[in-house]
């Protein structure tokens, strides 16, 4: 009798695990953990829309875009924001976007749209608690790790500072699953899915919002490709590797012909624009930023314990990731992992590299970026950060997946706890 239940529990088990993918267990745990962390979004008084950009720009952007489609119009110009705003060639943001919902008449009037614009945000936030699980699973991290490390990068300190920009956090939410596409592109997993997966994301992304957050794609891609690169060099024949770039290629090529109704009139009329730098006088067109307000809400020294302990840091982004992402971040640099090793090491180089950055000349890293094409775009080092938290708590999901197979592996072997306490303390 017992056995005959144990073996109708494993019968219901297997056709569970069959029907019922664990992506979508992973997507329901993402959504029951994002409702618990942003408990007090849902509250009335409590609201995205309201910070200063969101409430002054972009919201009153958003409604005349929205306006102008539900009267069959193509919004090309608003005729009262700024004296007169084009809109065509915006670089803030592209009304061809489609996950602005502009299409509905969301941005009818002001608490409408604050609304609206609120609900837009917690659901890039939920995008890219997603992406992040598929760029996790992409690097071979396991599945109960890459939940975890998702939700960790989706509900970041980074991540609410973000959130004060719609459309910074929704081009930042298809960053994951860019790198998703080009992880697997690179490792030469099927180009059917894979290249249409890599050009959406960075169609999306583009769309959303063609200023930083395409700069750091492009950055991103250039490290991955050299590390993948390397790392394969005595593994694979030139002919092989030259493939998989070619691919790479490819995506990119068709990405940036489907995103150019939201990048080329930004581009073709950029000599002719007038940038402004907060406090430093504006610059017209390709003049390059002076080094002086290149450093921008940079990180200074000071706050630099910031990573480990809540404290007041700059203005754009959050470096907090408290003590146990740490550890378990340094837990996967300095251990053997089954995980994706060369995608290790490529996040190990963005994280530092991106954490350096932040500070600006109080590290030095000002001085080499200020003169990398595109990267030198970017005024606020601190702009940086976004990248340090992705890279970090992908670390931080490569560790613990690592300590979890390390721990059943001394249980299958009887190892006794303190030789195991040892190796982690190692």
């Amino acid at each position: 009798m017992h056995a005959s239940f144990i073996n109708i529990i494993g019968k219901i088990r297997t056709t569970l695990k069959r029907l019922v993918p664990f992506t979508a267990v992973a997507t329901l745990l993402l959504v029951i953990w994002a409702v618990l962390a942003l408990n007090d979004t849902f509250c009335s008084d409590r609201s995205f829309a309201v910070f200063d950009d969101n409430e002054s720009f972009l919201g009153p952007v958003l409604s005349w875009i929205s306006r102008a489609i539900q009267n069959g119009e193509i919004p090309l110009r608003t005729s009262s924001a700024l004296g007169g705003l084009p809109l065509y060639n915006l670089a803030q943001l592209s009304f061809l976007y489609p996950f602005y919902f502009t299409i509905f008449d969301l941005f009818y009037e002001p608490i409408i749209c604050m609304r609206s614009m609120h609900i837009i945000v917690l659901i890039h936030i939920f995008i890219f608690g997603v992406n992040s699980y598929i760029l996790m699973r992409s690097g071979n991290i396991s599945r109960p790790a890459s939940v975890i490390g998702a939700a960790l990068v989706a509900l970041s300190a980074n991540s609410a500072d973000y959130s004060m920009w719609i459309n910074t956090i929704a081009a930042y939410s298809w960053v994951p699953l860019y790198l998703a596409g080009v992880t697997r592109i690179l490792n030469g997993s099927s180009p059917r899915v894979w290249i249409p997966v890599a050009v959406a994301a960075l169609v999306f992304l583009t769309l959303a919002s063609p200023a930083q957050p395409l700069i750091h794609a492009v950055f991103l891609t250039t490290i991955l490709s050299i590390v993948w690169w390397w790392w394969n060099g005595g593994r694979l024949q030139s002919r092989i590797k030259a493939n998989h770039l070619l691919r790479l290629a490819l995506a990119a090529l068709v990405a940036a012909l489907l995103a150019a109704p939201g990048y080329v009139p930004t581009m073709l009329e950029y000599p002719q624009m007038t940038r402004w730098l907060g406090a430093f006088p504006p610059i017209q067109g390709y003049t390059r930023i002076p080094f002086e307000a290149f450093l921008c809400d940079q990180v200074s020294l000071r706050d630099a314990g910031g990573v480990l302990v809540p404290a007041k840091g700059p203005a754009v982004g959050s470096m907090f990731l408290g003590p146990v992402i740490v550890f378990f971040a340094l837990f996967a640099v300095f251990s053997r992992t089954k995980s994706s090793k060369w995608m290790t090491i490529a996040m190990f180089i963005i994280c530092v590299y991106s954490l350096l950055s932040s500070f600006g000349a109080n590290l030095g890293l000002a001085y080499i970026n200020y003169y990398i094409p595109l990267v030198n775009k970017i005024r606020e080092p601190s702009r940086f950060l976004v990248l340090f938290q992705l890279a970090a708590t992908y670390l931080a999901a490569v560790g613990l997946d690592t300590l979890v197979r390390d721990i059943k592996l001394c249980k299958m072997r009887k190892e006794p706890d303190g030789r195991f306490a040892c190796k982690v303390m190692l």
